[in-house]
C-alpha cells in the first residue's frame, strides 16, 4: 500500500468516526428530550385521558388516522408534499407537521410543539390527541413506516379501545382523510 493510499484510508476512517460521533450525539440529544419535556407531556396526556368516556375513542382514532395517512403520503411523495396538505390538518397538528416539512431539527420540533401543548392546555381526550400529533410528526420526521407507526401509536390507547382502533386502521382510505391527496 502506497503512502497516498494509507492517507486516503485514514481520511475515510476519520470521516466515518465523525459521522458516528454525530449520530451518537443526536441519539443522546433525542433520548434526553424524550426523557424530559416530551415525557412530561405524555404523563399529562395519560392523566387527562382517564377522564374520557368510551365515545371519545373515535376522536383518538381519527387523530392516529391523520398521522397514518400523512406517513403513507410522505413515504410515497416525500416531505415536501406536507406543504400541500397542511391547511386541511387540525390546528394542533399543523405546527409539528409544518416543522417536519421544513426539516427542523428533532429537538426544536419537540420544544416548539410541547410549548404549544402547554399554552393550549388541552383537557380530556384533546390532551392525548395533541400528544399523538406531536409523536406522529416526530415519527414521520424519522421516517418510520406507516405499519411501525400504527403499532407504536396503538400503545397510547386504553386496552378497551384497541380493537376498534385496529378495525378502523384496516379500512383507512387516504383520500377520505386527506382530501387534497389527489392533487399531489
Amino acid at each position: 500500500m502506497t503512502l497516498e493510499e494509507k492517507v486516503l484510508e485514514r481520511l475515510d476512517k476519520g470521516r466515518e468516526l465523525e459521522y458516528l460521533k454525530k449520530e451518537i450525539t443526536e441519539g443522546i440529544a433525542e433520548e434526553s428530550v424524550r426523557d424530559g419535556i416530551l415525557n412530561d407531556v405524555k404523563l399529562d396526556a395519560f392523566k387527562k385521558l382517564k377522564s374520557a368516556d368510551n365515545a371519545a375513542a373515535r376522536y383518538l382514532i381519527d387523530a392516529v388516522l391523520y398521522i397514518l395517512a400523512l406517513a403513507q403520503t410522505t413515504r410515497r411523495h416525500g416531505l415536501l408534499c406536507l406543504d400541500i396538505l397542511i391547511e386541511d390538518l387540525p390546528e394542533s397538528l399543523r405546527i409539528p407537521i409544518q416543522m417536519v416539512a421544513d426539516c427542523y431539527p428533532y429537538e426544536e420540533i419537540v420544544e416548539i410543539a410541547t410549548n404549544d401543548y402547554w399554552s393550549r392546555d388541552p383537557q380530556g381526550i384533546q390532551a392525548m390527541v395533541s400528544y399523538i400529533y406531536i409523536c406522529g410528526a416526530l415519527y414521520i420526521r424519522k421516517g418510520y413506516s406507516p405499519d411501525s407507526l400504527k403499532d407504536a401509536l396503538e400503545t397510547l390507547f386504553p386496552l378497551k379501545w384497541r380493537q376498534e382502533y385496529r378495525e378502523r386502521c384496516e379500512k383507512v382510505e387516504i383520500t377520505k382523510i386527506l382530501p387534497k391527496y389527489e392533487s399531489i
